[in-house]
Parts: C-alpha cells; sequence; structure tokens
C-alpha cells in the first residue's frame, strides 16, 4: 500500500510517495494495495529486467504487466499481483 497516502484539507496528499519526490526520486513504482510478498519479488523482478534492456519505465510497466497475465504461476496472473503497481514520476528510460 506504498502507494496511498492520507488527504490533508488545503495540503493534498501526504505518503510514500510524496516523501520520495521531496527527497529527489525521480520516479516511484508504488503499491495500490498489499501485494504477496513472493508476487511482489517476482514482479519487481521482471520490471527491472525490462528496464535493463533501456526502454522507458511505462513500457517497462506494461511489459511486466502483460508477462503476469500469462505467468506460468496460475495465481500470479490474477490482477491482486500485476495490476497493483503504479508509476509515478518520471517514465524516462533509466542508463544503468
Amino acid at each position: 500500500e506504498s502507494g496511498q497516502g492520507d488527504i490533508k484539507s488545503g495540503q493534498g496528499v501526504y505518503g510514500l510517495r510524496r516523501s520520495l519526490a521531496v527527497a529527489g526520486a525521480k520516479s516511484q513504482l508504488l503499491s495500490l494495495w498489499k501485494v504477496d510478498d513472493l508476487g511482489t519479488a517476482a514482479y519487481m523482478e521482471a520490471f527491472y529486467k525490462n528496464l535493463d534492456k533501456g526502454i522507458a519505465k511505462d513500457i517497462a510497466l506494461k511489459n511486466t504487466q502483460k508477462e503476469f497475465q500469462n505467468h506460468p504461476i496460475p495465481s500470479w496472473r490474477h490482477p491482486y499481483i500485476w495490476a497493483a503497481f503504479q508509476l509515478s514520476g518520471s517514465w524516462n528510460p533509466i542508463n544503468f
């Protein structure tokens, strides 16, 4: 649930995303709900493998979602796993 925050009247939403942005992170991939730890670890590994190909973060996210929709582990095909993650900030490729 790292992508959720508390709404403060007149101040906007406070949460981890805002804190990371204020700290200087150009982009964040955060979850909108609690996701199984093993599923999250596999998802992040696939996402970073996609990023390592030099493609933009939004395309890497889209590719990872498609991979998980057809994952060999049937329970990881469910949107509970692959739809939880939201990209915020810069969508540009990362130069490793």
